[in-house]
């Protein structure tokens, strides 16, 4: 919810708006492996440690570890 908060505060300040883009881009991202009818299973074999299949978030974006 704080994620949120902080779009509408980013929407009102021009010079916020990069923020505002990337929040924006990560519930598009979201929303689009949230609906995926695999999205279940895969993210239940994550918490149990199959991770065989997978990509890590750095080989998928260069710089990723740095971002957060």
């Amino acid at each position: 919810m704080s994620e949120y908060h902080a779009a509408l505060d980013a929407a009102r300040e021009v010079w916020r708006f990069k923020q505002l883009r990337e929040v924006l881009h990560r519930w598009r991202l979201h929303a689009v492996a949230v609906s995926n009818p695999d999205f279940d299973r895969a993210e239940q074999d994550v918490r149990n440690g199959r991770r065989e299949g997978f990509v890590s978030m750095d080989d998928a974006f260069p710089g990723w570890a740095d971002r957060q």
